[in-house]
């Protein structure tokens, strides 16, 4: 056989086998970043470029702004628990009741008339003030502890805030001491008679005192606070001991049948409140 040798080949016949590559220009290449921006949809304009027609100093026209979508889904129900409702459809009894009343006092008093006789203990200035350090107290602590460490201070809280909360620390067996606004409303009667059920049988302390404003002043919070649990007392033991005393006193003996005077306790616990 002869040696065949690219040299010997016809050089028309290699070009018809070479496939003849495209002519390119070095400028027209895009680098791989300018090909993805290129690519991508156009943006939407941001808040600050859409135009807002209104003025915000005339009420008569304000700017108004919506929220992100634009939509408002007005079919959305709020989230609200077992209690809440309760208390939602006794405040709607309540309202239906007293359209008549003519009195304000008199059908305040009677819309608190199931809560009141839940109060076994007088209404006295000097318990309000021991129940009002004892809170501010064992608050100032909790908060410097999370100030120094924040991990620390919500695993070492000294009080908790809530029905719900006060409840399932008393299954824990780690409340001491059960603090309930005087002025609670008759939806909440049967979860705050189960509280008082089990801190009877715990043998924990309560006591009734101040009003929700009041507290949630105290405990520094927007919301109205209905219950406060104090799981510990250490740095407060003094006021802690005191307040404890001053429940064995005001105690009735018949927690059952003891019946106060309603009107009385709601004027003071309301002039402490101011």
């Amino acid at each position: 056989l002869q040696n065949w040798k690219l040299s010997s080949m016809n050089n028309e016949w290699r070009k018809s086998k070479l496939k003849q590559l495209q002519s390119w220009d070095a400028l027209e290449i895009k680098v791989k970043g300018e090909c993805r921006k290129e690519s991508k949809l156009p943006k939407k304009p941001s808040a600050e470029e859409v135009v807002r027609h209104g003025n915000f100093l005339d009420s008569t026209a304000p700017i108004k702004i919506g929220n992100k979508n634009g939509k408002v889904n007005q079919k959305k129900k709020p989230n609200r628990t077992v209690m809440k409702k309760a208390i939602i459809e006794q405040r709607q009894t309540n309202a239906n009741i007293g359209q008549g009343d003519e009195a304000g006092s008199v059908g305040a008093v009677e819309r608190n008339a199931k809560i009141l006789q839940l109060i076994d203990n007088e209404a006295d200035e000097k318990l309000f003030g021991t129940i009002e350090m004892l809170i501010v107290e064992l608050k100032r602590l909790q908060d410097r502890v999370y100030q120094i460490n924040p991990a620390l201070g919500l695993q070492k809280r000294r009080v908790v805030l809530g029905l719900r909360e006060v409840e399932a620390h008393i299954r824990r067996n780690k409340i001491q001491m059960v603090i309930f606004a005087m002025d609670l409303e008759d939806g909440a009667y049967q979860y705050v008679s189960n509280v008082i059920s089990q801190c009877r049988k715990a043998d924990i302390p309560y006591v009734f005192g101040l009003n929700r404003r009041r507290l949630a002043k105290i405990c520094m919070k927007q919301a109205t606070v209905s219950v406060v649990g104090v799981l510990e007392h250490q740095g407060a033991t003094q006021h802690f001991n005191e307040l404890k005393e001053m429940i064995a006193v005001h105690r009735k003996s018949q927690m059952n049948n003891a019946v106060i005077d309603s009107v009385a306790l709601m004027s003071v616990a309301d002039e402490h409140g101011k």
